[in-house]
């Protein structure tokens, strides 16, 4: 069986005539009966009906049909397919990533992504989760793993990604340290040391403790692995992720719960007011589809 016998086969079903299929097709009419005769050969049955004024499909034929155009539609998505793969030869993508983007995994996925389409280069850029909209609407990048936005950002889609919870990372020693968990406010004398890498995440956590009856004494912003060794040093308490909390624990820190829960959602910003590459759109699919692959 070859294609051009289903592209025939399909063409004669169409038209009810051998003549109209040969003319659609550009090809002789003695051709397609030809090979038409050679797939009924191959078939072992008769898969057209010929009548003086027409041809029409035999039982067979009408079963014939159902597979023929799987195929022939099967290929067409290959070819389009196929196509994708060769509008991201040599082409490049510009991602913005916000400072936590390893510890909630995001890295994997980008170095997966390249992986999957070799012939595609990458650019990543850290900011903070404003930097990064602001960057996207000014098109410095073409899709950035951001925290969820905090007011109705009309400027990016936003696909959640990774759902978390706040969490305290309390010095070992610190007379809450062995609560199950705490309310916010049960640390408002406290000192706080906060990551400077998101704004919106400071902000949010502000808000929340302003909610709970006080203002935070901030008295220091910096990267998590910096606040993890002050946290040590019991120079104050820090406000995170639950997925980094556990990333960065050590005997000289302890992660408590807070009650009620504040919720963190990060996960990936696309532009919603302009046209996007269709490496964009590739990596798009590919990260809201994302499924590690497992160790082997």
């Amino acid at each position: 069986m070859e294609i051009h016998q289903l592209e025939y086969f399909l063409a004669i079903d169409k038209y009810g005539s051998f003549s109209k299929a040969a003319l659609e097709l550009c090809v002789s009419q003695s051709s397609i009966s030809q090979q038409i005769q050679k797939l009924e050969a191959e078939m072992g049955t008769r898969l057209f009906i010929r009548e003086p004024r027409k041809v029409r499909l035999s039982p067979a034929g009408e079963e014939f049909r159902h597979y023929a155009q799987k195929i022939i539609t099967d290929l067409e998505h290959c070819a389009d397919a196929m196509q994708q793969f060769k509008q991201c030869a040599a082409d490049r993508i510009r991602i913005g990533a916000i400072a936590t983007m390893a510890y909630l995994g995001f890295d994997r996925i980008i170095k997966d992504f390249l992986e999957r389409y070799p012939a595609v280069s990458a650019e990543v850029e850290e900011g903070t989760t404003d930097d990064l909209i602001h960057w996207l609407r000014e098109s410095r990048i073409d899709a950035a793993f951001i925290s969820a936005p905090t007011t109705n950002e009309q400027s990016v889609s936003f696909h959640p990604l990774v759902n978390d919870e706040v969490v305290a990372l309390l010095p070992a020693r610190h007379a809450l340290a062995n609560k199950p968990s705490i309310q916010l406010k049960d640390l408002a004398d406290e000192k706080f040391l906060l990551a400077k890498s998101s704004t919106g995440f400071k902000r949010d956590m502000v808000q929340a403790c302003h909610e709970s009856g006080f203002n935070p004494n901030v008295i220091l912003n910096s990267n998590h692995e910096i606040l993890r060794h002050f946290v040590e040093e019991e120079m104050g308490v820090s406000l995170m992720g639950r997925r980094i909390a556990r990333l960065l624990c050590s005997p000289n820190t302890a992660i408590v719960s807070i009650h009620p829960p504040l919720k963190r959602v990060s996960g990936l910003a696309i532009p919603s007011k302009r046209t996007i590459s269709p490496t964009v759109k590739r990596f798009r699919d590919f990260v809201i589809n994302y499924k590690p692959r497992s160790k082997r």
